[in-house]
């Protein structure tokens, strides 16, 4: 349709009308694509929003996880309570119950004794070193700070370069 009207205009050397159609078909292409980039720029934030809700998600459900987690004193005490031999073999060594925990005293000696167990135990108390951050809160504060900032993403207005 239009593109007879052009021919139309061309022949009657009308080069107004010429330009009139040509105009309204790049503005008609100049506002489809506009319209495509919205959309997809939607559907982007959409799938942004739906991914920093399911890491909130996650996030919050580590923190639960840290905040119950050993006791940092219990974990404190248990580190207290081994030697290592270089290069690097555990020994546990016999101390005290920590204040309150005298109960844990006869099932740690009964643990201990099981010789099944010892290599186990021995290998837990080594693994408790790597996971000192954990108690120290180094873990638990980065998580709670990124989920803040997940909270502070989620709270703000959409908008396109998000």
């Amino acid at each position: 349709m239009i593109l007879r009207r052009v021919i139309e205009h061309v022949k009657a050397h009308n080069w107004f009308a010429v330009g009139i159609d040509f105009l309204i078909v790049v503005v008609g292409v100049f506002i489809g694509i506009q319209v495509s980039n919205l959309n997809a720029a939607l559907v982007e934030a959409a799938k942004a929003d739906s991914y920093l809700q399911r890491l909130h998600q996650d996030v919050s459900d580590d923190i639960v996880m840290l905040e119950h987690s050993i006791p940092p004193d219990i974990h404190a005490h248990l580190l207290v309570c081994h030697e290592v031999e270089p290069p690097h073999r555990h020994i546990l060594t016999d101390c005290p119950a920590p204040a309150g925990q005298i109960g844990l005293v006869e099932l740690a000696n009964s643990l201990i004794g099981d010789e099944r167990l010892r290599g186990d135990l021995v290998y837990a108390v080594s693994v408790m070193n790597t996971s000192t951050y954990i108690v120290d809160g180094v873990i638990l504060v980065a998580a709670t700070e990124l989920r803040d900032r997940i909270e502070e993403a989620l709270s703000s207005p959409m908008d396109a370069s998000r």
